[in-house]
C-alpha cells in the first residue's frame, strides 16, 4: 500500500495541490491473527471508528 500511497501523496505536495489527505490503518481481524503476536480490531469496532471518522469528516476540517 505505502508504494502506490506516496507517489500520490509526493505529486500532491510538488504540485502544491490544494488537498486534505491522509490514510487510516485497519488492523487485521482476531480469528486471522490466531496464534500470532499482532495487533488486531473486532469488526464491530472498525465499523464504529469508521463511523466516527465519517462523522468527524462530515462536519468539515478545521
Amino acid at each position: 500500500m505505502r508504494k502506490r500511497l506516496s507517489p500520490r501523496l509526493n505529486h500532491i505536495a510538488r504540485t502544491g495541490m490544494s488537498v486534505t489527505s491522509g490514510f487510516v490503518h485497519f488492523p487485521q481481524l482476531p480469528e486471522h491473527v490466531l496464534g500470532i503476536n499482532s495487533p488486531s480490531m473486532p469488526l464491530e469496532m472498525s465499523g464504529k471508528v469508521m463511523e466516527v471518522m465519517a462523522d468527524y469528516l462530515s462536519r468539515g476540517l478545521p
